[in-house]
């Protein structure tokens, strides 16, 4: 997943960078960072390159 935070604590531009195989489960993830949001908001001397997140989602079936 990647997504921007904007200066408000929520997420802008959210994206799978890598799909799973699996249309489900990307929407999954995608569904879980809209339910995240808002974040806590970056500090405003951070540029807008340095508020890009990459964060690596695993699932596990069991």
């Amino acid at each position: 997943m990647g997504f921007h935070i904007a200066s408000d604590g929520h997420f802008e531009q959210v994206r799978v960078l890598e799909s799973s195989g699996r249309p489900r489960l990307d929407r999954a993830a995608l569904e879980t960072v809209r339910r995240t949001s808002p974040f806590r908001p970056p500090p405003p001397t951070l540029n807008e390159a340095d508020r890009e997140i990459r964060l690596p989602v695993v699932f596990r079936l069991q």
